[in-house]
């Protein structure tokens, strides 16, 4: 069988590295039978041991794939043993020369394929339609399908599947734009959890007037924030009382038109709110430029000065098992009704797909798919990921309820000094974060935890329930754009990102939401935003 060469990085001649992949083969392979391959779900996986080789990028968190226990187990598990080449650096340049030589690795992992990308390379004949072998050899991506139809659904592209996922169907990740505030200071002060915008003003109010720090000092921060986008910005959390709101700012009405959120008139009274905010000094001066560094100076303060942040979690402006409690005195407060009604939390697609994908050089696509199936397991997860470090997790006795009142699956004895998992340093355990796996719902939430004090599940768990009473499904995630207007689509996104520097101008005063308004909405459409909405409305329908 065919090896593709190891390298692991990026070198700065290109030719050096062309000639490095060169031993990968080139040109589509005819797939082999495998004598002795086991039945579904059965191992090992052959009798006589095989090599399939993987590209990946670097992980931080693994110092090394080939020294590592887990990569040991599941080889000696399976009898199938893998020829690592992990590229650092620019890994994505790394991909395109071995696709440009011709001379493919078996299998790609960790990079995160979009449906776009798969769409492509999958045209270009270098990815394998995995579909039938998935039929044919697969057990718990099979499960994990019938328990989630929508899975496969949005993994099928040209009615067939050209990679697999991690699926993140937990509590933890499916609301990602939350606002946690600072509890002793709610408990001091006698403040009741805020259900409005107008309670919310009212609450940072008095963080910043009535000194709850008690150290005499004006220094308290009632809210922060790194930015505008994403999860840990200031934008969405807020502007959900006025219209659903994601950073990806696309969604589908009621008609199913696809839209854009940041030139609704609803977009705009967030705006104002936050504005407002901002120039009664409840919203520190400097969130649009700060980094995560800086806001977890803030968060971390000697003296408590931080009184509402937003973010999918506390991490975001605090750090876990850190010096000081902080990471575990933030509560999460529900999604705030606005002035007319509007009370929303949009809800993530929990499908983060192209994790893994098999190209058309591998010759044994059936091996390849039945070594990747257990990883879909919960048993896999756990081996693989190991999540549970320096925990003891049994099966839940009978009686022992889980987050959501309901028998639980696990349990977690009490461990006196728990150690918990460095996860800023590299080690040879397990696979972190790396691969493929599932978090299904059931198993993330029915879990009795006797370690509380070390436990923010339960918090998060409570700030899931809380928004999912006022869930939106209707955004947008990843979309099969077709090649030909791919580079177009990519230009425009990147245009569009004006819109975060028009917000912030908005907010600081630097533009009017009254006199400039129409002049920020036509520059969007001269930024192609018709155009956009065009080519996403196609892939969309396409996509029914």
């Amino acid at each position: 069988m065919k090896k593709c060469k190891t390298f692991t990085t990026v070198v700065a001649c290109v030719l050096c590295l062309a000639m490095a992949l060169s031993g990968c083969g080139g040109g589509q392979k005819t797939t082999k039978s495998v004598a002795g391959l086991s039945g579904v779900n059965e191992f090992p996986i052959v009798e006589e041991p095989i090599v399939l080789s993987v590209f990946g990028d670097k992980n931080i968190y693994i110092e090394s794939m080939e020294d590592n226990d887990f990569t040991r187990y599941y080889e000696d598990k399976t009898n199938v043993k893998i020829e690592w080449n992990i590229a650092a650096g620019e890994v994505r340049q790394a991909l395109n020369l071995m696709f440009n030589s011709g001379a493919y690795c078996d299998i790609i992992m960790n990079l995160g394929f979009s449906k776009a990308e798969m769409l492509h390379y999958s045209d270009q004949g270098i990815l394998t339609n995995l579909s039938p072998y998935i039929e044919e050899h697969g057990y718990y991506i099979k499960e994990m399908f019938e328990k989630n139809p929508v899975i496969p659904k949005e993994l099928t592209i040209n009615g067939g599947i050209y990679g697999l996922p991690v699926i993140k169907d937990s509590y933890r990740y499916l609301y990602k734009n939350k606002m946690w505030v600072y509890k002793p200071w709610l408990e001091k002060l006698g403040i009741e959890i805020p259900q409005t915008t107008e309670e919310f003003y009212q609450m940072l109010k008095r963080f910043k007037e009535e000194d709850p720090n008690g150290n005499g000092i004006a220094d308290e921060i009632p809210l922060v924030a790194r930015g505008v986008g994403r999860d840990f910005g200031i934008q969405n959390y807020l502007m959900c009382a006025f219209l659903p709101s994601d950073s990806g700012r696309l969604y589908v009405d009621e008609k199913g038109k696809v839209q854009y959120t940041a030139v609704q008139p609803e977009f705009r009274e967030g705006l104002r709110y936050i504005k407002k905010l901002y120039d009664d000094g409840l919203l520190y001066a400097d969130t649009f430029i700060l980094d995560r560094t800086q806001i977890m100076s803030i968060g971390e303060s000697e003296t408590p000065i931080l009184g509402a942040a937003p973010g999918m979690f506390a991490g975001m402006f605090t750090i876990s098992n850190g010096n000081s409690p902080r990471y575990y005195e933030y509560v999460a407060i529900p999604p705030l009704e606005g002035p007319e009604g509007v009370r929303s939390a949009v809800k993530e697609k929990p499908l983060y797909t192209g994790n893994f994908v098999v190209t058309t050089d591998c010759e044994y696509p059936d091996v390849a798919v039945k070594w990747i199936d257990w990883f879909y397991s919960r048993e896999g997860k756990e081996l693989s990921q190991s999540d549970t470090t320096g925990t003891t997790k049994r099966p839940a006795r009978e009686g022992e309820l889980g987050y959501d009142g309901k028998q639980a699956l696990y349990a977690i004895d009490k461990v006196e000094n728990q150690a918990t998992e460095d996860t800023g340093t590299a080690q040879k355990r397990n696979w972190h974060n790396f691969g493929v796996w599932y978090s299904d719902f059931e198993s993330s939430v029915n879990i009795k935890n006797y370690n509380d004090v070390l436990d923010p599940n339960r918090e998060w768990y409570n700030a899931y329930a809380a928004h999912d009473a006022y869930k939106v499904e209707n955004f947008l995630g990843d979309l099969a754009i077709s090649p030909e207007d791919i580079g177009e689509y990519s230009d425009i996104l990147t245009a569009l990102e004006e819109v975060d520097v028009s917000f912030a101008s908005f907010v600081i005063g630097e533009l009017s939401l009254d006199d400039d308004w129409d002049d920020y909405i036509n520059r969007l459409k001269g930024l192609g935003l018709e155009r956009l909405l065009e080519i996403v409305q196609k892939a969309y329908d396409l996509s029914k």
